[in-house]
């Protein structure tokens, strides 16, 4: 009998043991559960997006406020580069003779960026200019960088200085504060090259009319090839 108590007693504890172990299982698995269903997002809420991996942006280069063109992209020419710099800086006409092909063009049209930047005056003063002959656009009412102008050689001389029954500016009323390009100059009319005499000595042209007198600004920089 004694035997049979001591099984019984044992037996006993071992089930209590088991029935802790089950029990404890039994509430480690509904914490978890719990802790899972609080961390899920609700039915109603924004559902949580796993964030995707965004390669490294480059830098984009800045726009050039003068164009595509730019006079840092000159090699070579070292004597034609140097006259270029020493006409720009001192506001000195220039005059480029070379066989076709060797950079005359690409010089002249890339002498803008080496001018100085505008000053607030001078864009208001050569945006006037282009807003009387319908030149300025909706996006860009305010010229901000230096005009270059480039006629064909056979332009005639009222359109190079400006003219017509109301006059209005011409082209060399146009290129003030920056360039004005005459390419084949020797092809160029008399009465037209006559005509720049006086603009390029007065920095400014006057047309004469029945009506009245007209005076406007022409101060730019003469390059011919």
């Amino acid at each position: 009998m004694a035997r049979e108590k001591r099984k019984n007693k044992k037996s006993g504890k071992k089930r209590s043991r088991e029935l802790w172990v089950g029990l404890a299982a039994v509430a480690t698995a509904m914490v978890v559960l719990l802790a899972l269903c609080i961390s899920m997002p609700s039915s109603s809420g924004p559902a949580e997006t796993i964030p995707r991996f965004t390669a490294p942006q480059t830098r984009q280069p800045k726009p050039n406020p003068y164009g595509p063109e730019d006079f840092a992209e000159v090699n070579g020419q070292k004597v034609l580069r140097r006259a270029a710099e020493v006409a720009a800086s001192g506001n000195h006409n220039l005059l480029m003779i070379g066989p076709p092909g060797s950079g005359k063009t690409m010089i002249a049209k890339r002498m803008p960026t080496i001018l100085p930047r505008l000053k607030l005056e001078e864009s208001i003063s050569i945006s006037k200019v282009y807003s009387i002959n319908n030149l300025l656009s909706h996006t860009e009412p305010l010229i901000c960088s230096r005009p270059f102008r480039a006629p064909h050689y056979s332009v005639t001389a009222q359109a190079l200085t400006g003219g017509g029954v109301r006059p209005k500016p011409g082209e060399i009323s146009l290129a003030t504060g920056g360039i004005l390009f005459l390419d084949e100059i020797c092809e160029a009319h008399r009465d037209s090259l006559q005509g720049l005499r006086t603009p390029l000595e007065d920095k400014m042209i006057r047309i004469a009319r029945v009506h009245g007198t007209y005076t406007y600004p022409a101060d730019f920089l003469l390059v011919s090839a």
